[in-house]
């Protein structure tokens, strides 16, 4: 009963307390806290939390004759008045203490603060989730205090000059959409601005502490290099070596991530609750993963390019505080070649169970087809450099120089050991011999010719080896020498074709290899047959020719020509597809939509799906079975796919395509009346690498190529060398005039010699009739870009300077 009696006079004490106030004017209670200045604080409303309505607060107040100043609104001096709609400060005053209007659900606007104010306490407006507009810190206002404007409605923030400090939490869960922090803030705590909706994030350059370097849309702590707060559009600085504490917290904007090379740690929390997060691509330097860090339940696949699993999170006691939670423990994660045993074996990475070794290969295009430049012998060649690894630093120099003799010669300058030569052979062959990096001859001992207005085509493929650490690394680098000879003039020019890096010590790099899984190198060709309705059978030619001139959606892609072509060759239907490949994804320009959509998943497994837009109808692709087998001397990877329809179920070879059409047929030949019914021969580069069936893919060659059968030393690709039996161009790069000289073969008639000139989109711009051995035509108002010529069939690239 005591206890009691107490417990009940304690509360009578604090009642009292908070009853207490020294007078009432209007329907506001106040307490005179100075006299000399007279000052007041505003306790409440006299009808408690039944406020209603726009509240005022006086700049004075009079009581017995003397005028106060309404210097401090008291602590929870509104709280949770859920009716108030709109607050008006006045001059004067001086404070705003802790949850003085926390909760006023209903409050929607607030007058400026005045000028006078140098305080605004904790949580003072915490929770006030009808509050919108953009709120202007007055000038006097050093520091923003914890939960200050948490969870409120507000949009944008003004903050002022003298501003210093703003602690934890203290607009988390708002929707600000922009942010700028003056020079003078130093101090900004955790979470301070996560789970808001910013789409603009700026620094004042002047500021000492933080940055926004490169207009990256990040708040960054300069010192340490560590990425406070993030948005949906942050593009991650190289620099940065941390993602700070809750640096993404639910951001739903945010689909895919891309963590660059150089960040070491992910702290807790970083992008926990990011709701319409799918991929993750995590960097080779990174060794410690946070708890929460991926608490994401739509998250689907994960890179890790680290050869050491960093370190993760694993609770055992409580799931969510996994470095990895919410997602399926089922999801593919990519990781480096040779780790699937380290990653399976590490805590917080044990989680998962779909682990896929990727090929260590670093593919770099310098911009295949075109010449650095031309010069006339003897002058010197501009010098190509190369950057194997990226980290900056130049590996490799190349300029074209002319003998004497008439042979031309690469002079290089290397950091790596020129160890090893390739000669179109299947793997990097050592040598006993060293090349230092002096005098490589590219071709010894040419024979000087002349020729009027003909360019010869000379490539060599060379090796290097690095040794780091004790262990060894391998490149290779395709140089091409082009010379031109005129009757005035003698050129030559040169350029680079493609560069492989391999970033895993000893691997056994191929020649020419770009990935394990890689569709459509230039120079690939596919022939399919076509099964007609009327029971006829014509063919279907594909070609990968180069890559294009010009970004489609911030991407590079490959150029694939396809043509539905009878043997007759009396009816030709060319059109130009665009692919490119990431990560094993085999990516197609949808041309209704006007968007990449997703061709093939080389990565899926069995039971996995994906969704092939053509036009407007979609197939949902299903993975039946996953197989390997050998094809002369070669293992490939097998997808049996299927999908409701059955439009384009069928077999998808990895790094060669879909074995009955490479292209949705069914769904993209608009009733025409026909269906590609299967692969008959792929090649390479002439070489002819995957064959079905009975057909005779050397004859078929010729009949594409105009060459004789069995004899694939010839240019395919119209590079105008004397003698040549294929189509040829020329001169290519060409300007004004372009020269065609027809194939000549043992094949049948090779029909009407009708041309037709098409740009990058299929569109003919020029056509007529090749009536000469050497026809010229005149392209002058072709724009400068790259075109296609097709006479019967047989289709070859140019280039307009």
């Amino acid at each position: 009963m005591k206890k009691l009696a107490l417990f009940l006079a304690i509360v009578a004490s604090f009642t009292t307390q908070a009853l207490a106030y020294d007078f009432q004017a209007g329907n506001l209670l106040y307490t005179i806290i100075s006299t000399d200045p007279p000052k007041v604080r505003l306790d409440r409303h006299s009808d408690g939390q039944a406020a209603q309505g726009e509240i005022l607060i006086p700049e004075t107040v009079t009581y017995e004759g003397i005028d106060y100043t309404v210097a401090v609104i008291a602590e929870s001096a509104f709280f949770q008045c859920y009716h108030i709609t709109s607050v008006i400060f006045s001059n004067g005053l001086e404070e705003i203490r802790r949850r003085a209007f926390h909760k006023c659900l209903g409050l929607q606007h607030i007058s400026d603060f005045p000028e006078s104010l140098t305080e605004i306490g904790e949580e003072a407006f915490r929770s006030c989730t009808a509050l919108s507009g953009t709120v202007v810190f007055p000038s006097q206002i050093t520091t923003i205090r914890e939960w200050s404007f948490s969870a409120c409605g507000i949009t944008g923030v003004v903050f002022p000059n003298g501003l210093t400090t703003i602690k934890q939490d203290a607009f988390i869960s708002t929707p600000l959409t922009s942010l700028h922090i003056p020079a003078s803030v130093t101090s900004i705590s955790d979470y301070a601005f996560v789970d808001t909706r910013l789409e603009s994030i700026t620094v004042d350059e002047a500021n000492p502490v933080y940055d926004s370097r490169s207009n990256c849309n990040a708040l960054i702590e300069t010192a340490t290099n560590t990425l406070i707060t993030g948005c949906f559009n942050t593009v991650i600085p190289n620099s940065i070596v941390t993602i700070g504490n809750g640096a993404f917290i639910n951001c739903d904007g945010l689909t895919s991530i891309v963590i660059p090379e150089g960040v070491t740690r992910i702290e807790d929390n970083a992008f926990w609750d990011c709701g319409f997060l799918e991929t993750v691509v995590l960097p080779a330097t990174l060794n410690y993963i946070g708890k929460k860090a991926f608490l994401c339940y739509g998250i689907t696949s994960i890179i890790s390019k680290s050869s050491v699993p960093p370190v993760a999170i694993y609770d055992t006691y409580d799931f969510s505080n996994n470095s990895f939670g919410g997602m399926s423990h089922n999801i593919p994660v990519h990781i480096p070649f040779g780790t699937a045993q380290a990653y399976s074996d590490a805590e917080g990475w044990n989680y998962f169970s779909n682990f896929i070794e990727e090929e260590p290969i670093i593919y770099t295009d310098f911009e295949p087809d075109l010449c650095v430049s031309w010069v006339s012998a003897p002058y010197p060649h501009d010098t190509i450099k190369i950057d194997f690894d990226q980290d900056g630093a130049i590996d490799f120099k190349v300029f074209l120089s002319w003998r004497s003799t008439g042979e031309i010669a690469i002079d290089m300058i290397s950091s790596w050991e020129h160890r090893y030569k390739i000669y179109n052979s299947d793997s990097i062959v050592p040598s006993d011999e060293v090349y230092p990096s002096i005098h490589y001859w590219l071709t010894p001992n040419y024979p000087w010719q002349y020729m009027f207005i003909d360019t010869n085509y000379l490539e060599d493929y060379i090796g290097f080896r690095k040794t780091i650490n004790g262990e060894n690394y391998y490149a290779w680098v395709s140089v091409h020498a082009v010379e031109q000879h005129t009757s005035s003039s003698n050129m030559v020019g040169a350029y680079v074709d493609r560069v492989a890096y391999c970033t895993i010590p000893d691997y056994p790099l191929r020649w020419g290899q770009t990935s394990m899984e890689s569709i459509a190198w230039e120079g690939s060709e596919w022939y399919y047959e076509i099964q007609n309705d009327d029971g006829s059978i014509t063919y279907q030619h594909l070609e990968c020719v180069g890559d294009t001139l010009f970004d489609r959606a911030g991407k590079r892609p490959k150029i694939i020509v396809r043509s539905n072509t009878h043997y007759d060759r009396e009816e030709i239907e060319v059109t130009h597809e665009y692919v490119y490949e990431e990560i094993g994804f085999v990516y197609w320009w949808n041309k209704d939509l006007e968007e990449f959509t997703k061709l093939y998943d080389l990565n899926a497994n069995l039971g996995d799906e994906w969704e092939i837009k053509v036009g407007t109808e979609t197939l949902t692709m299903h993975v039946e079975e996953v197989n390997y087998y050998e094809y002369e001397g070669k293992t490939y990877r097998m997808l049996t796919v299927s999908d409701p329809e059955n439009l384009f179920s069928g077999d998808i070879v990895c790094g060669i395509g879909h074995l009955t059409s490479f292209f949705p047929e069914k769904l993209m030949n608009q009733g025409k009346g026909y269906r590609v019914d299967g692969l008959r021969c792929y090649w390479v580069e002439d070489a002819l690498l995957y064959h079905n069936g009975d057909g005779d893919c050397d004859a078929i060659y010729c009949e594409l190529h105009g060459i004789e059968e069995n004899d694939h030393s010839a240019p395919s690709t119209g590079s105008g060398t004397e003698g040549s039996e294929a189509l040829t161009v020329y001169p290519n790069p060409a300007n004004g005039v372009l020269f065609v000289r027809l194939p000549q073969c043992d094949s049948p008639t090779t029909g009407k010699n009708e041309y037709h000139i098409t740009n990058l989109m299929g569109q003919t711009l020029l056509q007529g009739s090749i009536n000469a051995e050497n026809q010229q035509i005149d392209i002058a108002n072709l724009p400068a870009g790259m075109y296609f010529i097709s006479v019967d069939g047989e289709t070859v690239k140019f280039v307009v300077k």
